[in-house]
Formats: C-alpha cells, sequence, structure tokens
C-alpha cells in the first residue's frame, strides 16, 4: 500500500517538535511570514543550540510534513518489531489558526526506515533515521 498517512501544508505550519530518546528538535513562529526559531538538544549534553531556519532546514521539514507510506507492515512482522528493543520517536506539528496539531509515534527500525502503527496496522513509511540525523545537524555552525 502506498499513499499519504497525513499531511500538512508547509506554508501553515506554527510549530514543529521532533524528539527521539537522545535527541529533541524544536521550531517555533508567531507568523506564517517568519522564519522559525529552532533549538536543538541531545541527551547528556548540556548545551542548546539555537537557530533561525535557514532554506537547508526549511527544505529538511517537507520530510515530516507530508509521511508519505512506502509499505504496509504485516501483523508478524509489527510483532516482531516490537518484541525487539524499539526506539520511538515522537513528530509533533501545529498549524496555523485555528491552531490544528498533528502527533504521531514513530518506531525506528534497524534497517533504518520509521514506521507508525494505527489500530494495529502498521505502515513504513519514507521517512528514513538518515533525515532525522540530518535534522540532528540543524544549528551547527550557527550563533
Amino acid at each position: 500500500m502506498r499513499g499519504e498517512f497525513s499531511a500538512i501544508l508547509p506554508e501553515i505550519v506554527m510549530t514543529f517538535d521532533y524528539e527521539t530518546p537522545d535527541l529533541r528538535v524544536s521550531a517555533h513562529r508567531f507568523d506564517q511570514r517568519e522564519t522559525f526559531v529552532v533549538s536543538v538538544q541531545r541527551r547528556g549534553q548540556d548545551d542548546v543550540r539555537y537557530c533561525r531556519s535557514d532554506s537547508a532546514f526549511q527544505q529538511l521539514l517537507l520530510n515530516f510534513e507530508s509521511l508519505k507510506i512506502r509499505r504496509s507492515v504485516t501483523e508478524q512482522e509489527l510483532a516482531t518489531i516490537k518484541s525487539g528493543r524499539v526506539a520511538y520517536h515522537r513528530l509533533r506539528l501545529v498549524s496555523a489558526p485555528p491552531m490544528e496539531a498533528d502527533e504521531q509515534v514513530l518506531i525506528a527500525q534497524p534497517n533504518g526506515r520509521l514506521l507508525v502503527e494505527v489500530e494495529d496496522a502498521g505502515y513504513e513509511l519514507t521517512l528514513t533515521k538518515q533525515v532525522v540525523d540530518q535534522l540532528a545537524r540543524a544549528c551547527r555552525g550557527q550563533p
């Protein structure tokens, strides 16, 4: 099964939060015409990096604003994945007024793919951990 699991128009995103067991990236803005103020924090590190979003960050956000399904995951595959050591990720997007939020819990697979579970059905997304790793590098080299 291919298609779109969820989508939000990039121009109306006001808040973006992505959290893994080791990383938290947040981006907020008060007006749709503004750039985002981004914060990046890693577990075990005292410093939090702050910056303004740039075109590279904006392009990266597109990967999260439209979650595309790569394939369906069988019940057996899902049970096997969940029986192992699982790293859960949380994605939260808030849109412009009337301020609607979309939140997803994603499961990181050993192959680097992320999947989402809905009512005992699993869907492997085109989104990969590699994109999350790129997100973690936001604010590097910026004041």
